[in-house]
């Protein structure tokens, strides 16, 4: 009867702490899946690299705004329009050029948090334009017997699109999170973040011009006589999580 008892109350025992073993289970698995969201945040980004050159360079003016979308903390859809003029000095020998645009690019990006306060991402874009370019040749006649020649060619509705590997570094602005501070402007700055597009452009699809001189540039993209074009883009985001 003892061992009976002993048996008994060594099984509760077990059971009890099988049990305690498993609330605790099945608590973590519920608020895993509590605070895994499918939708996970929305971010708005400007390239204020391409802002700033655009005010202190006189041969090109361009802007690109960006958008995202963050599914179960990791999964990203981004979308970005944006816009260029270029001037480009001794791009043709005798020639004024100028080539202006639209361009857009989406893609997905694999999202991972560092620390808390930065983030890495990897993606793929597929990027297009539609652009036209202009241009004056202009050849000094040698002889006061003619004048200088003189041609000029518009080419509008081009089309252009390529392919592109992103690298993103990002971090927050405002690193020291303070919990409880309801501060509207640390509200707003908290939400901030600053940070670095690494971009390798490749598989440029456009139309070769052969009546007059080749494209030389392409909005969003760069040089056309480039294979792979590499970029790096200074950015600030605003973001909000959910």
């Amino acid at each position: 009867m003892k061992i009976l008892l002993f048996f008994i109350i060594n099984m509760l025992i077990v059971f009890n702490t099988l049990g305690q073993e498993l609330t605790l289970e099945i608590t973590d698995t519920v608020e895993i899946k509590t605070k895994k969201k499918i939708f996970s945040g929305i971010s708005i980004t400007a390239d204020i690299g391409k802002l700033i050159v655009g005010q202190t360079l006189d041969f090109e003016d361009k802007w690109a705004f960006s958008g995202h979308l963050l599914f179960l903390d990791h999964l990203q859809l981004s979308t970005e329009i944006g816009s260029g003029t270029i001037n480009p000095e001794n791009a043709f020998e005798n020639v004024f050029y100028t080539v202006s645009g639209n361009f857009s690019r989406f893609g997905v990006d694999y999202v991972t948090e560092i620390k808390g306060n930065s983030n890495i991402s990897f993606g793929l874009r597929r990027g297009s334009a539609k652009y036209e370019d202009s241009g004056t040749i202009t050849i000094p006649s040698e002889s006061s017997l003619s004048n200088d020649f003189r041609r000029s060619f518009d080419r509008p509705e081009l089309e252009a699109n390529w392919w592109e590997l992103v690298l993103i570094s990002e971090t927050k602005f405002s690193k020291k999170i303070k919990k409880g501070n309801r501060n509207p402007l640390y509200l707003f700055a908290k939400n901030i973040y600053y940070g670095l597009n690494f971009r390798l452009k490749f598989n440029l699809d456009y139309p070769v011009q052969d009546d007059v001189i080749d494209t030389y540039t392409i909005p969003g993209y760069g040089r056309t006589f480039d294979k792979t074009s590499p970029a790096i883009n200074l950015f600030i985001k605003y973001k909000l999580g959910f």
